[in-house]
């Protein structure tokens, strides 16, 4: 009797381990998560940011009846409105864009300029601030009062300080630059295709930083 109880134990034994084996064999062995390749690219987008760009052999816009220069690369198409008195750069695609658009006749109004300086005598003379009747005194009081302009901050473009960067639009927002010299002269510096300094690729950022009043 007491044999059999030992045989049985024994039996039971294999058994238990049998099992256990099985188990363990059916278990998943730990997997490896590599990164995602989208993450390297926002890393590589942003290193891409802080690069410095080469502007030794850019062209150099200079206007002194406005009083500013600005650089840009030399195949920037360049366009001055003396009725606006504005002044627009283009990038090669987007002038080809806009240029394939008026011939097959879809071009609009809508169609914007990569980027766009408009000078105002004083912000009093701002488009926006005459039709809307916002009597608007300073760049400041011009923020404050008009509903199209959100996220308004300051900023610095060289060693220019007095600067309004913000998101600007209705419908469509774009990224706007509002600063003005020592004379109350106020310089707009619009871009139309890009809705944050975020979406500022690194020419955009370089033509920016290259702006500059000229006393």
């Amino acid at each position: 009797m007491q044999k059999m109880n030992l045989k049985k134990v024994f039996l039971s034994l294999i058994v238990t381990v049998v099992v256990f084996g099985l188990v363990g064999c059916g278990k998943k062995q730990p997997v490896q998560v590599e990164q995602p390749e989208q993450k390297q690219e926002e890393i590589n987008k942003e290193v891409q940011k802080t690069e410095e760009v080469d502007t030794s052999n850019w062209q150099t816009y200079k206007n002194e009846e406005f009083g500013f220069e600005i650089k840009c690369p030399e195949d920037w198409k360049i366009k001055e409105n003396k009725e606006y008195d504005l002044v627009s750069f283009n990038s090669p695609r987007t002038e080809k864009f806009n240029e394939e658009a008026k011939k097959d006749g879809s071009y609009s109004e809508g169609y914007m300029d990569d980027i766009t300086i408009s000078y105002y005598l004083n912000i009093s003379e701002e488009p926006e601030n005459k039709a809307n009747k916002l009597n608007a005194t300073t760049i400041e009081e011009f923020i404050s009062r008009n509903p199209l302009i959100s996220e308004a901050r300051k900023t610095t473009i060289g060693e220019d300080e007095d600067v309004w960067e913000m998101t600007r639009g209705g419908y469509s927002s774009y990224y706007t630059i509002l600063t003005n010299d020592d004379k109350g002269h106020v310089y707009e510096i619009l871009f139309g295709n890009k809705e944050s300094k975020d979406s500022l690729n690194q020419t955009e950022n370089s033509i920016l930083k290259s702006f500059m009043f000229v006393r």
